[in-house]
């Protein structure tokens, strides 16, 4: 779980299903956060984290990252050519790729809705 409450205020945690219990972490150095984001699960210990919106809800994002679980770190990737926020994403592993549908950009109501990847 990734999420921004204030600008001094960043969440990382980590959450047990099974148990429903929720361990806060420190936040990756390297990692922006932002809310509203996409966080899928790639190759064994390795995450994709793309878009969002800040706290204030004044910019949205196009930057991507992935978070390796067992090293707690973070490596930023090639940016989307859309910034978006609350939006999809799809890991298909025979294929190696990663695909990024829909979610919302600036603009009030239907304007926001992206209906292009």
């Amino acid at each position: 779980m990734l999420g921004c409450l204030s600008e001094k205020e960043q969440v990382f945690a980590k959450v047990n299903v099974e148990s429903l219990s929720m361990d806060k972490m420190s936040i990756p150095i390297g990692l922006e956060c932002y809310n509203f984001s996409s966080f899928i699960k790639l190759e064994k210990d390795e995450y994709f984290i793309s878009g969002g919106i800040n706290h204030d809800l004044t910019e949205i994002t196009s930057k991507t990252f992935t978070y390796h679980a067992l090293s707690h770190s973070i490596k930023v990737i090639s940016p989307m050519k859309q910034p978006r926020y609350t939006h999809s994403s799809i890991y298909v592993a025979d294929k190696k790729a990663i695909y990024i549908l829909g979610g919302r950009y600036y603009g009030d109501d239907s304007e926001g809705i992206l209906s292009n990847c």
